[in-house]
């Protein structure tokens, strides 16, 4: 094996990947992923053959999961498109083969309160339903061909499945985390339905069961950021020379080596040991999961910036870029707070 695999050798799988699919992620997708974050845009060259290699068409949740970790080494971004279309394609029962789906759920009016803030209308006129408002923090809406809209209906809140058209109007966001992840804001006028996703009126309780698969997923793009992180510093680190000594060769930066590293195996380990089952992801761990991934994130992200020193500051950095999108897994897919409310409570009832 050269030497240069050994390293990503050492952090074991959490599922089997194609080798096509593997082959962009591991060694095309680095070389791109700072004009990635740069331009706020994916190429569209780049999607083509990443729908073509099956990235978009993950065979079960394990290989969904393992290309959001290969990804997110490097662009976190990337890792967020596949794992949006992956977690939307497991909640629906259609054949969509090649195609991107983007989750539009978030009103204006604010995040984690879905219920309260919902203003999008689903309305029927003869057999058509046709969907009007604005949705934000819509990911994956920049290269979708359809949308997963939640909206109101006089039975309650419904998810609907949209075609890209001209009654869908996508402005791109310009955030500082997860740049070319395709996250905008979306304006549906009179943009005619092509299916209800479940019942009428079950639109959160699916809206859920697809945001638990991605509060796990959220996870996986921690560990792959820490991962990233951890790889770059040790080669850094083997080239620093300090007091006459390569970094790596003195106790306190191998002590924070030792430490991210079995982090990131125990949080691999538990993801592995969640995804026994794929047909039901328990939420609390998922949580949990979740919670403690963002928290390694940027863990990795503090050592690698005290051991790289200024270097570790350099604007564009690999070290840089995934230190902003580890900020960005306290807040998407539900809040810091909102999970350890929600872990708090489910433990508590339980002792």
């Amino acid at each position: 094996m050269p030497k240069s695999q050994k390293g990503v050798a050492l952090l074991k799988e959490i599922g089997k990947v194609n080798e096509n699919a593997r082959e962009l992620l591991e060694k095309e997708l680095p070389d791109i992923a700072k004009d990635i974050d740069e331009e706020n845009r994916i190429p569209s060259s780049f999607i083509q053959k990443l729908r073509d290699a099956g990235v978009f068409d993950p065979r079960d949740i394990r290989e969904l999961l393992e290309m959001v970790r290969i990804s997110s080494r490097s662009s976190p971004a990337v890792g967020h498109l596949i794992l949006i279309n992956g977690t939307a394609k497991l909640l629906l029962n259609k054949n969509l083969k090649k195609s991107i789906i983007a989750v539009s759920i978030t009103e204006p009016g604010g995040g984690s309160d879905v219920k309260a803030n919902l203003t999008t209308k689903a309305v029927n006129v003869g057999e058509k339903t046709y969907i009007n408002g604005t949705k934000f923090f819509t990911s994956n809406a920049l290269y979708a061909d359809h949308f997963l809209v939640l909206a109101v209906t006089d039975k309650g809140p419904t998810l609907f499945l949209v075609r890209k058209s001209e009654n869908v109007v996508v402005e791109p966001m310009d955030l500082t985390a997860m740049r070319g992840a395709g996250i905008s804001v979306v304006h549906y006028n009179n943009a005619p339905v092509e299916m209800v996703v479940g019942e009428e009126g079950t639109g959160l309780r699916n809206a859920l069961l697809s945001i638990n698969i991605g509060r796990l997923g959220y996870s996986v793009i921690a560990l792959g950021i820490a991962e990233g992180l951890l790889l770059e510093t040790i080669k850094y680190a083997k080239k620093r020379i300090i007091f006459g000594r390569p970094l790596t060769e003195h106790q306190g930066p191998r002590w924070m080596i030792a430490e991210l590293y079995s982090k990131i195996e125990l949080l691999r380990s538990y993801i592995s040991d969640i995804v026994k089952d794929d047909k039901n992801i328990d939420p609390l761990k998922a949580s949990i999961a979740k919670v403690e991934g963002a928290r390694l994130a940027q863990r990795a992200a503090w050592v690698a910036v005290q051991l790289k020193g200024g270097r570790g500051l350099e604007k564009g950095s690999l070290t840089e870029r995934l230190s902003r999108d580890a900020r960005a897994l306290d807040i998407g897919e539900g809040a810091r707070e909102v999970l350890l409310d929600f872990i708090g409570h489910k433990v508590s009832k339980i002792f």
